[in-house]
This record gives structure tokens, C-alpha cells and sequence, in this order.
């Protein structure tokens, strides 16, 4: 049973969001824009905390990664960047112009990213540890029906 703790409202003072992740102590709401910008929430007060900027078409999706320091999105300018969340600085950029990336996630490990083009197709990122960068190689995984 889902129980609604809290509710604010600055989200409307702002171009339509469009997808919002919760970081993983729960002290942070990030929310994708269709202005092309992520913007960080607290998420008891409600206050506004920061914006993230760098994309140049709509956010469609935001990941806090596991320790919550960083955050990847992508959207409909067909990049993934990646984010340290406490100094605003953009990573990396990967963009290969596959159209809307939308959605991604980081695996419960934080060492793979996917995320789904538009294409059609499912990447799998993997997260060099320690560099905090995202393999410049992607693998397209092939599923097959009898496994």
C-alpha cells in the first residue's frame, strides 16, 4: 500500500517535467523538463536546489546512480549524460544521435546502465568503476524466444 507522506509544488513554476527519480537516501528528487533540464528537489522542504543543464531537447529520463552522487539522463536530443549531482558539472556526454533515449536505469550494482533508443533498441552501459565514466563500447543485447 502506497501512502502519500508529501506533496509540494514549485514542479509548476517550471516547463512541463516530464519524468522525476528519487536518489536512493531519498533526500533528492531530480525531474527532467521539456526545457531540456534536470532540476534537483529537496525532497522534505520541497525547496529547490539546483538545475542541471545541458541538454538541448526535452528530458525524458533521470537515474540516480546507487551512492546517489551522480545522476545520468537522457532524452529526446538522443544523448545520455552523466552528472555529479553536487557540483552541477555534466560528466559525460555520449551521443550517438539514436533518437529519444528514454527509458534508462542503472542495475541495482551501479556497474550497468540501460537504457532504450529510439530505434528500438536496449544498450547496456558499463560503468567503469572508480573513473565514473560510461564505456564508450555499447553491447545490444539479443533476446531470443527459447532463451
Amino acid at each position: 500500500m502506497f501512502v502519500c507522506e508529501k506533496t509540494f509544488t514549485p514542479l509548476r513554476a517550471y516547463k512541463r517535467n516530464s519524468f522525476c527519480c528519487v536518489s536512493p537516501d531519498s533526500s533528492t528528487v531530480a525531474s527532467g523538463s521539456s526545457g531540456g533540464s534536470v532540476r534537483l528537489w529537496d525532497s522534505r522542504s520541497g525547496n529547490f536546489l539546483g538545475v542541471l543543464e545541458g541538454h538541448t531537447e526535452t528530458v525524458y529520463s533521470v537515474d540516480f546512480h546507487r551512492g546517489g552522487q551522480r545522476l545520468v539522463s537522457g532524452g529526446s536530443d538522443g544523448a545520455i549524460r552523466l552528472w555529479d549531482v553536487h557540483t552541477g558539472e555534466c560528466l559525460q556526454t555520449v551521443d550517438r544521435n539514436w533518437g529519444n533515449v528514454s527509458p534508462l536505469a542503472f542495475s541495482p550494482d551501479g556497474l550497468t546502465l540501460a537504457s532504450s533508443m529510439g530505434d528500438r533498441k536496449i544498450a547496456l552501459w558499463y560503468v567503469s568503476a572508480g573513473n565514473d565514466e560510461l564505456a564508450a563500447d555499447i553491447r545490444i543485447p539479443r533476446f531470443t524466444l527459447d532463451g
